[in-house]
């Protein structure tokens, strides 16, 4: 297959894998079947027929509204299949037609999928998060991003830091800083990229949240209670991880063993 074709399989592939996580994005949270009924609109309840549902196409053919009944479609939908197709392009051009592009594409869509539903609702699925967990340890022989062992270790200490952290803030504030939900997600990111970086998208992640937490105070916006979707930072911090985060476990490992550390 000419490799221009297979530059525009990928993308589409995305684009129809973006199309889905706009069903889940929307039902998952209300507890519904993703598979059936068949998508409608949101505004007449009319059910769409197939050809106004081509990802993205249809968005731009239809001019952002139903056919029916002209509501407003929101431009969420398209973004959520753009982004999608883009991240599938990127992992293609990084890994080519491997076994770690079928994984890590289905790693990338859950974070989009997760980030989008807790951004709404400041809700983590576990119909996401538990059998991604479980993907990601079962697919460790063949993502080259993360070993066996690694795995596992980045799936303990996934679930080990954020647990300990939410406890403490309890103890601390008396008030949940995040949820366990936030605790299966960073399980699952740790499964896919192993501890270093799930320690990275971690700490990004709290970086980002604290941003963005103190700008909403300084704007009288929120106070220290205010709660705040911290999935959608965990997602862009995995993100980050999983196209950056290497050079940087590999620098600060590098300035541990410098110092000696560990000693043994």
């Amino acid at each position: 297959m000419p490799e221009q074709a297979v530059w525009a399989a990928v993308g589409a592939l995305g684009l129809i894998v973006g199309s889905f996580l706009n069903v889940c994005i929307h039902r998952l949270p209300l507890r519904q079947s993703v598979v059936h009924p068949r998508s409608r609109c949101a505004a007449c309840a009319a059910p769409i027929a197939w050809y106004d549902n081509i990802p993205l196409l249809s968005y731009l053919l239809l001019r952002g509204r139903c056919r029916g009944c002209r509501a407003r479609i929101s431009w969420v939908y398209p973004a959520v299949e753009a982004v999608n197709a883009g991240a599938y392009l990127a992992l293609y051009a990084r890994w080519g037609a491997a076994p770690a592009l079928a994984v890590l594409a289905a790693f990338v869509s859950a974070l989009i999928a997760l980030v989008m539903i807790d951004a709404r609702h400041q809700i983590l699925p576990d119909r996401i998060t538990l059998p991604m967990l479980g993907l990601g340890l079962a697919t460790s022989g063949i993502n080259p991003e993360v070993t066996w062992s690694g795995s596992i270790a980045g799936a303990v200490l996934g679930a080990a830091a954020p647990a300990a952290l939410l406890l403490l803030w309890q103890w601390c504030f008396g008030i949940e800083g995040m949820g366990w939900g936030d605790v299966k997600m960073l399980a699952m990111i740790g499964s896919f990229l192993g501890p270093g970086r799930a320690a990275v998208t971690l700490l990004a992640g709290a970086c980002l949240g604290a941003a963005v937490g103190v700008g909403m105070m300084a704007a009288r916006r929120g106070t220290l209670r205010t709660a705040l979707p911290f999935g959608v930072f965990l997602g862009l911090a995995a993100a980050g991880a999983l196209g950056w985060g290497a050079p940087v476990v590999g620098w600060y490992a590098q300035r541990l063993a410098a110092a000696g550390w560990p000693p043994w």
